[in-house]
């Protein structure tokens, strides 16, 4: 082992555990999230590939060096096809969560694996493999079968992944959910190891092995890091009062489908009435009671709903239930409002309202009350010199006392008789601004 690409894989071989080892965190808190489910199952079989491989050229250099020399290896081919194909399929699936099921996923699966079958079965029968060291060969060696199952084979893998990847952004697509700031980052990801991959297959230098070894191992990783802090990291529940992507009369839908989407009808109209969400202890099973319907067909309510699973739209409503009693309650700071509405984290709750309203608590309460949210008082508080709320100086409250009387709608008739006549008029005009909302400074209103 006494070879300059030994510390490579070793580091390698550290990140594969890693990886591994978060994927298994992800298959253990999936829970009742299937997206999350066969990420973690995804990432755990490419991690124990990528290690037994690593492990293995560990062992010697020059199988590094063959390997590198010859491209268009199928064996690699295969094992990034199938990989990279999953990968692909969680665009549509964190869109839509209610599309994720066992005969989708094999409809889409088909052409990797008939593609994958056909070349498995050359090998199997034949087992003539040219080598290939350069990439002026593979044009000159086009007319053997061998070398144009290969060509076939690579380019299918990388057309069809980035196809189904960019096809729900691309064209119209019924989308349950909207995308988020995670989408993005996925799509790069994706395009960096599609670059490594193509730098892998058809390079002639082991450092394209090993550049290929850390991107494939990071970049997983790190994605891993996403669906362990977000249910579905890559989308957003739709915004209140946004249309469904979908209804009953839409031509795909089944009576099962039916069934589930009037379901999560009355799993809101007993949300938005009773609101056991603000139980931190609310689980699946207890909606499920309520609702008189197994669990199984509960959350497949929810994903008709928008919802990549039950924790997720809980987390929801108490988000929307935060903002609803912030209005009521002005004076609540936001440790009581937040535990009022079932939170139990604080920074679970900071996370999930950031990534929803794009802003923390504190920015979204700020930006209400100068918007007309909250009390009379914080709507009608004037503005400082930096601009920001202040708090009324006591001449200004004392009208805002008279004015308004014992019972609110006692107009100012009169003003204690030391003031001057100018002080007066600037009292006035104070108090009539006051009551519209509007602000004046002294010194505009004294040249006034």
């Amino acid at each position: 082992m006494n070879y300059p690409g030994a510390p490579h894989l070793i580091i390698q071989i550290v990140l594969d555990l890693v990886m591994a080892a978060l994927a298994l965190l992800l298959i253990v808190r999936a829970q009742d999230n299937r997206l999350r489910l066969i990420w973690g199952a995804m990432v755990l079989l490419f991690s124990l590939s990528m290690l037994r491989d690593n492990y293995r050229w560990l062992g010697t250099e020059p199988l590094i060096v063959r390997d590198s020399l010859t491209l268009l290896s199928i064996p690699i081919i295969i094992k990034w096809y199938l990989f990279v194909h999953a990968l692909s399929l969680f665009t549509i699936g964190s869109l839509r969560p209610e599309w994720v099921t066992p005969t989708r996923l094999a409809a889409l699966s088909q052409p990797p694996i008939l593609a994958c079958t056909v070349v498995a079965c050359y090998l199997w029968f034949d087992g003539y493999i040219t080598p290939l060291h350069s990439t002026a060969q593979i044009v000159a060696q086009i007319g053997h079968t061998d070398v144009q199952l290969r060509l076939g084979l690579f380019l299918l893998s990388v057309l069809t992944p980035t196809l189904t990847l960019l096809a729900p952004l691309v064209y119209k697509f019924p989308q349950q959910r909207r995308r988020s700031r995670g989408m993005c980052i996925y799509i790069a990801c994706f395009a960096l190891m599609l670059a490594a991959y193509l730098l892998f297959v058809l390079a002639v230098n082991r450092w394209a092995v090993y550049a290929f070894g850390y991107v494939a191992a990071a970049l997983p990783i790190y994605l891993s890091v996403l669906y362990l802090r977000d249910e579905n990291p890559l989308s957003l529940p739709r915004n209140v009062g946004d249309t469904p992507a979908q209804t009953p009369e839409t031509p795909e839908f089944t009576s099962s489908d039916i069934t589930a989407y009037k379901l999560f009808d009355r799993i809101d109209s007993l949300m938005k009435t009773d609101t056991p969400f603000t139980d931190p202890d609310y689980t699946l099973r207890k909606l499920a009671q309520q609702v008189g319907a197994s669990c199984t067909l509960t959350m497949r309510a929810v994903k008709w709903g928008g919802f990549t699973g039950f924790h997720e739209y809980v987390n929801f409503l108490r988000l929307e239930h935060f903002k609803l009693i912030a209005d009521r309650m002005p004076g609540a700071t936001i440790k009581e409002l937040m535990f009022r509405c079932g939170f139990t984290s604080r920074s679970s709750f900071y996370r999930h309202f950031s990534e929803q309203e794009s802003m923390s608590p504190k920015e979204y309460l700020e930006r209400r009350n100068l918007a007309g949210g909250g009390n009379f008082a914080e709507r009608n508080r004037p503005c400082g010199r930096d601009g920001r709320p202040g708090r009324p100086g006591r001449r200004a409250r004392g009208v805002l006392r008279r004015r308004r009387g014992r019972n609110g709608s006692t107009p100012i008739r009169s003003v204690p008789s030391r003031h001057s006549p100018t002080t007066v008029l600037n009292s006035h005009i104070k108090a009539v601004l006051f009551g519209d909302g509007f602000f004046l400074r002294s010194d505009e209103g004294q040249n006034r």
